[in-house]
């Protein structure tokens, strides 16, 4: 059977390259949607956003404003890190033109008795899906609709703010159409805004010309702290390279004691797997982690893809490795 829906969705925000792509906010943020639905005529159009955490079963729906012309909007906030996805639904509302029909047949001052009683229909749906104590009011409505004596009282009832709120709240979204899903990621706050420190984990030492350790680093967090940074960020703790090691200032001879470039990485004592022994071992390294956290402060390490002559994996896993005619890498 062919699509039946009476309403086209177009341009929905925001998205990134018709959906190809998320969008991005940070937690307690909001995701403000806006889209334009062009119905196939002139009839009263109900739109509203779905929207769910990728964690989540259930959409929640939040009805769109009509802002004019076609253009509607609402809004979600995004209180929980991860993905989010959200999609615009709209539909014809049979029952909100029925009612627009009857208020402007009454200030024609036509006798309306008729499309009473075809609200009836309109009514048993409401009524289908409200409490009891609604349904009991509702059905008294069906009663009055149907009473030729009850005229006056229906019309009353008929075009109430009441029974408008009670369709906006129960629409029946017939032949409804909704749009391409699309999604936000939801990050953590300090994705937003942080203070970065970088140092070098090996000139951390109190004792000049020694190599620092993870645990020299612990020393410094107060301090660091103090400044008012949230995040360290460390260049490579991997072993470097001393094959074509780099000396002092970046000069391209290395001399007895020089530690090198930490970006060269890989040696004898190992590769990107493998931590430089001179600073310390993984659970020193584990240690800083938890340290710095006491202090409010993250690691951020350094992902170096480079690897030095002399890196294990050279090796180990040849095909890696791109060679030239010379049969260097």
């Amino acid at each position: 059977m062919f699509r039946q829906e009476r309403v086209i969705i177009e341009n929905v925000n925001p998205q990134l390259q018709c959906g190809t792509y998320f969008i991005k906010r940070i937690i307690g943020e909001t995701v403000q949607v806006h889209a334009d639905l062009i119905p196939d005529g002139h009839d009263i159009v109900q739109a509203e956003v779905l929207f769910k955490h990728e964690k989540e079963k259930k959409h929640s729906e939040i009805r769109m404003e009509h802002l004019g012309q076609d253009v509607f909007t609402a809004s979600f906030a995004v209180d929980k890190q991860g993905f989010y996805e959200y999609s615009v639904r709209g539909w014809v509302d049979h029952a909100l033109n029925w009612q627009h029909g009857i208020e402007a047949k009454l200030k024609d001052g036509q006798y309306v008795k008729s499309e009473l009683l075809d609200g009836v229909q309109y009514l048993n749906f409401v009524s289908g899906k409200t409490a009891a104590k609604e349904k009991a009011k509702i059905k008294k409505w069906t009663e009055q609709f149907q009473d030729d004596n009850q005229y006056e009282a229906a019309v009353t009832t008929a075009t109430s703010d009441e029974l408008h709120k009670l369709f906006i709240q129960y629409p029946q979204r017939t032949l409804a159409n909704t749009s391409k899903t699309l999604q936000v990621y939801v990050d953590r706050k300090k994705a937003n805004f942080s203070t970065w420190y970088e140092f070098f984990p090996r000139s951390a030492s109190p004792e000049q010309g020694k190599h620092g350790t993870f645990k020299d680093c612990e020393r410094l967090l107060p301090r660091i702290a103090d400044m008012g940074f949230d995040v360290i960020y460390f260049p490579p703790i991997h072993p470097i390279g001393e094959k074509n090691r780099k000396g002092k200032n970046n000069t391209t001879v290395a001399r007895e004691g020089d530690s090198g470039v930490p970006w060269a990485i890989g040696s004898k004592l190992g590769g990107h797997k493998s931590i430089h022994p001179e600073l310390g071992t993984e659970e020193d390294f584990k240690a800083l982690v938890q340290t710095a956290k006491t202090q409010g402060i993250e690691i951020a390490m350094d992902i170096a893809f480079q690897a030095a002559p002399d890196h294990p994996y050279i090796d180990e896993h040849p095909e890696w490795f791109r060679k030239r005619p010379d049969g260097t890498i």
